[in-house]
C-alpha cells in the first residue's frame, strides 16, 4: 500500500538486465499513484530519458539515508524471493510488477528512451559498419559473456562461476562459422579480435542506441537480451544455468543443452551450488555449427523463430501465456 503526497523512493538491486525488467513495473506504479517517483540503482544510465522517473540516485550517492529514502516511502523489491518466479511461473518482469503494483501479473517488454542524438548516434554507427561490408551483410550485437566472467589473455584461462556465458573457445568457434555472412559489435566487456568482429569502448548509453538500430541480437542471459526486447529486436539467447521462462523473450530462439540447468539456484539467497552447471554452455563444434546455420538464417532469410534446431533443444515462449 502506498502512502499518499510523499514520493515513493524504489532500490533496485542487481545488474543492468534486472533494471530493464523493473521498467514496466515502474510505469504503472508512476501512473497509478500519481506521485514521484525515486529510484536508488547501481546501474543509473538505464533509467536515463525515462519519462516515469522522478529522479536517479545511485547505490553510493552520500547521504542516501538522509537525503533520499527518510523524506519517502521506500520499496526494495526483491523478484528472486518471489516463489512464482523461482518455481518459474513468472517472467522477471511479472515477478517485479506482482511485488510493485498490489500483485498485477501484466507482462510487457522492457522499456528504454533514447533521446535524438542517441538514437542518430547508434544509426551512424551502425550504418559505417554496414557500409564496411559493401551494405552486403547483417550487423549483429554479441554479448558472449555476462558480467561475472574473466578472461585472462596471458593464461587463456577463461571463468564464469555463474555458468551464463558462452567459454572464449565456444565464442570464437561460433564467430569463425560465420565470419562471411556477418558483422559483428561486441557488446561484452572483454574484448573479441576476430576480423569480423567491430571492437571499441562503448558507455551503456552508446549500446543501447547500437542495439537499438542493429538487425540482430545474440546474446547470453543478460542485458543485451533484454535492451533487444525493448528494442523489438529478434535473436538468439543462450541459456545456461537459468530458465527461459524467467528471462526469455517471443522474438529469441532460447537455446540450451540438453538437461541443462542441472540445478537452479537464484542468486541472492545464502549458499552456492558450485559446479551442477559446469558445461551448461559448452556446446560441441556440431551444436555450434547448426546455431550458426541457425543465425544466418534468422537473419538473411528471415525464417520463423520456430524453426527446429537439429542437434540443439530451443524453446519459444508465447507472449500471450506471460
Amino acid at each position: 500500500m502506498v502512502t499518499k503526497n510523499i514520493p515513493i523512493i524504489l532500490q533496485l538491486d542487481g545488474g543492468i538486465g534486472r533494471v530493464l525488467c523493473a521498467t514496466p513495473a515502474i510505469k504503472r506504479l508512476a501512473e497509478r499513484t500519481g506521485q514521484k517517483l525515486n529510484i536508488i540503482t547501481g546501474h543509473p544510465d538505464a533509467l536515463h530519458e525515462n519519462p516515469h522517473v522522478h529522479k536517479i540516485y545511485n547505490l553510493d550517492h552520500a547521504y542516501l539515508w538522509e537525503d533520499v529514502v527518510r523524506h519517502g516511502e521506500f520499496i526494495n523489491p526483491e523478484p528472486y524471493h518471489n516463489h512464482l518466479y523461482y518455481n518459474q511461473q513468472h517472467h522477471l518482469i511479472q515477478s517485479f510488477n506482482y511485488l510493485i503494483n498490489d500483485k498485477c501479473e501484466d507482462f510487457t517488454p522492457p522499456l528504454l528512451y533514447l533521446s535524438c542524438e542517441e538514437k542518430r548516434w547508434g544509426e551512424e554507427l551502425v550504418a559505417a559498419r554496414r557500409a564496411d561490408s559493401g551494405n552486403t551483410k547483417p550487423i549483429v550485437v554479441l554479448q558472449a559473456f555476462g558480467a561475472s566472467a574473466s578472461y585472462d589473455v596471458g593464461t587463456g584461462e577463461f571463468k564464469d562461476n555463474s555458468y551464463r556465458s558462452l567459454p572464449m573457445d565456444r565464442t570464437n568457434f561460433l564467430l569463425k562459422q560465420l565470419e562471411n555472412d556477418c558483422i559483428f559489435i561486441n557488446a561484452s566487456h572483454i574484448p573479441l579480435l576476430q576480423d569480423n568482429v567491430w571492437q571499441q569502448p562503448f558507455t551503456l548509453r552508446q549500446l543501447f542506441s547500437v542495439i537499438a538500430a542493429c538487425d540482430f541480437v545474440v546474446s547470453v542471459d543478460s542485458f543485451a537480451s533484454h535492451a533487444g526486447a525493448a528494442f523489438g529486436k529478434s535473436g538468439i539467447l543462450f541459456i545456461g544455468g537459468t530458465y527461459g521462462q524467467n528471462v526469455g523473450y517471443s522474438n529469441y530462439i532460447m537455446i540450451h543443452r540438453d538437461d541443462y540447468p542441472k540445478a537452479y539456484f537464484p542468486n541472492r539467497f545464502f549458499g552456492f551450488v558450485d559446479k551442477q552447471n559446469e558445461g551448461a554452455l559448452d556446446f560441441s563444434d556440431t551444436e555450434l555449427i547448426a546455431i550458426a546455420q541457425t543465425i544466418r538464417q534468422c537473419e538473411v532469410s528471415n525464417i520463423d523463430l520456430g524453426t527446429q534446431l537439429d542437434v540443439t533443444h530451443q524453446d519459444k515462449i508465447n507472449q500471450d501465456s506471460l
